[in-house]
Order: C-alpha cells, then structure tokens, then sequence
C-alpha cells in the first residue's frame, strides 16, 4: 500500500514542480518587463522635467530600449520553446548541451541575434540638428 502512496505522489511532484516553474517563470518574466517599464517612464519623466535626459535617450535609444527588449525577447523564445517542445537539448561541433546548459546557451544565442539586428538594421547615426531643435523646444 505504501508503494502505492509514493508512485502516486511521484507524478503529483513532478506536475506541481512543473506547475511551480511555469509560474515562476511567468512572473519573473513580468517582474523584468514592469521594471523595465518603470525605469524608463522615470527616465522619461526625468528627462521632460529636468531636460537631461532627452539627449541621452534620443542618441542611445537603440541601447536603452532595444537591449533589454532583447533580452525579454530572448526569454519569451526561450520559455516558449521548452514549454511547446520540451527541453533544450543541441549540440555544437561536440559540445553537447542539456538541461539548464541548453536554455543558457540558446538565450544567448538568441540575445546575440537579436542584438546583431538592432546593430545592423538601426541606423545609429545621430543627427545633431534635430537633436538640437528638440532640446530647444523642450526648454520652452
């Protein structure tokens, strides 16, 4: 009869172990983006109050906002896969990755990817003159 009661515990452990990651990753993934929106609406709010940081913002934008989306991104991609196809599980020339390995090295990669466009598709140059033409209007 015991053997009963821990084969059918076994299950229930893995489903709330299962249960108690998905959750948790939800709200970590939640936790990061809110902060991410707080830190920004302050930047913002700062930045027409005080007028410091527009210019910072205007120039690093790509910095600023595109990196930590990249970021947020490369965890929902992540997060999405394992839970539609199940663990993360490659391998590159003959490094085998598994497990937690797996889900660092493709958030990684996917990071990287994602940067790599924000680098190559954005243009970075910084026209001064608008630059310009907008901290004036903002001292108005």
């Amino acid at each position: 009869m015991s053997n009963q009661k821990s084969g059918s515990q076994e299950p229930n452990e893995g489903d709330q172990e299962r249960k108690f990651r998905k959750v948790f990753l939800y709200i970590v993934a939640t936790l990061i983006t809110v902060l991410t929106v707080i830190i920004f609406g302050i930047m913002v709010v700062r930045g027409y109050n005080d007028k410091i940081w527009l210019p910072i913002a205007m120039q690093h934008f790509p910095s600023i906002v595109g990196l930590p989306m990249a970021a947020i991104a490369s965890l929902l991609v992540v997060m999405l896969l394992k839970y539609t196809s199940g663990p993360i599980e490659f391998e590159i020339l003959s490094l085998k990755f598994k497990g937690a390995s797996g889900q660092i090295i493709f958030w990684i990669l996917c990071f990287l990817s994602i940067v790599l466009a924000i680098r190559l598709l954005w243009p970075l140059e910084i026209n001064v003159e608008s630059v310009r033409m907008l901290q004036d209007q903002f001292k108005e």
